[in-house]
């Protein structure tokens, strides 16, 4: 026996993924991140937090081409490069920075337990 399948519920929730992926913004900057934490600003260790935060990304499927991009700021006398993020790629980045750094411990220890508090008001 045959079955009619109709694409239509299917093509239109496809496109509502794609129509939503297309509004995420890119508000924050990974030195300025930094700079709110009072962490030392090193482009070597913000590099490997966005590299880290990317992995996780695409392990878990999320469009890295829409959570960040490259930019370059003119610093001083010098170029550098820098990152434009969303605010879920802002909060991975800020989850895995450099834990020995002080400021850096304090916001993810903060931002764990602000997520502990709101798994413990679920019922």
């Amino acid at each position: 026996m045959l079955k009619i399948y109709d694409y239509l519920d299917e093509i239109l929730a496809i496109r509502q993924i794609g129509q939503a992926s297309r509004h995420i913004a890119l508000r924050y900057y990974a030195s300025d991140l930094m700079q709110r934490l009072g962490a030392a600003d090193d482009p070597q260790s913000r590099s490997e937090a966005v590299y880290r935060t990317m992995k996780i990304c695409h392990a878990a499927g999320i469009p890295l081409d829409k959570n960040f991009r490259r930019v370059y700021v003119y610093s001083g006398s010098t170029m550098e490069s820098d990152w434009m993020l969303s605010s879920l790629a802002s909060f991975l980045f800020l989850l895995n920075g450099d834990p020995e750094e002080p400021f850096v411990a304090k916001a993810q220890l903060s931002m764990i337990l602000k997520m502990k508090d709101a798994i413990a008001e679920v019922p």
